[in-house]
């Protein structure tokens, strides 16, 4: 990740200490983000546990990112994104990195902006409501010449550790139940719900959570530090 930017500046560290070679170092990768992930309304990157002696060995202890409001291509708006990438060393005069211990991940989904993916892929009548309960899925059809709301219940789950898919638990229509058949092929055309695949790194999501308003994702990632 811009590591090529640690060379020749081990006089700088010598002479004045790690702070100005990490903030030089925090900006470089702040810049880059907007390209590597998405626009964002901001973006915030702290080198943390890197003493000098460290850096000018190309070992950065933490490597820590938070985006706010982040809109990657063909994903829905991520209202928060946290990535932490630990014990990362580097060859300074290869100007590559060699290995990272551990990268996690953490993002949050808000109600509203999912609602508004839903709309813009899926379904122009699609609606989402998210619980610590489990999540509602609802659209608008014509059911034998009348429209009618359909509401479907579920909850959200991993697959195939790069995408969330809404698992059926109930479904509706003007409150009564709706063959299991038909449920199933109604809610085929939203899945999945979440694509990671859009994102610069490998994904593996390990835990998905539910809160009020807000769907949590997260788990570990590969391949980061190398798309810059």
């Amino acid at each position: 990740m811009g590591f090529a930017i640690l060379t020749g500046l081990a006089a700088l560290v010598a002479e004045s200490g790690c702070g100005p070679v990490s903030n030089y170092i925090e900006a470089q990768i702040k810049a880059k983000l907007p390209s590597a992930i998405g626009p964002a309304d901001s973006y915030e990157v702290s080198l943390m546990d890197t003493p000098a002696s460290s850096l000018l060995r190309g070992k950065i202890g933490r490597l820590h990112i938070e985006g706010t409001r982040v809109r990657p291509d063909a994903m829905p708006v991520i209202k928060r994104i946290v990535i932490d990438a630990r014990d990362i060393k580097a060859d300074i005069k290869r100007k590559s990195v060699d290995s990272i211990a551990e990268t996690a991940f953490q993002i949050e989904l808000d109600q509203d902006d999912l609602r508004d993916f839903l709309r813009h892929k899926y379904d122009d009548q699609a609606d989402v409501t998210i619980k610590e309960s489990g999540l509602t899925l609802s659209t608008l059809r014509s059911i034998s010449g009348l429209k009618v709301r359909i509401a479907a219940d579920g909850y959200l789950v991993p697959d195939n550790e790069r995408q969330v898919s809404f698992k059926l638990t109930g479904l509706h229509v003007s409150k009564l139940p709706v063959p299991p058949k038909l449920a199933e092929k109604i809610l085929a055309g939203y899945n999945p719900v979440f694509d990671a695949s859009a994102l610069p790194f490998t994904v593996r999501i390990k835990k998905l959570a539910l809160q009020e308003r807000t769907v949590v994702i997260s788990g570990e990632a590969e391949g980061y530090l190398g798309k810059f």
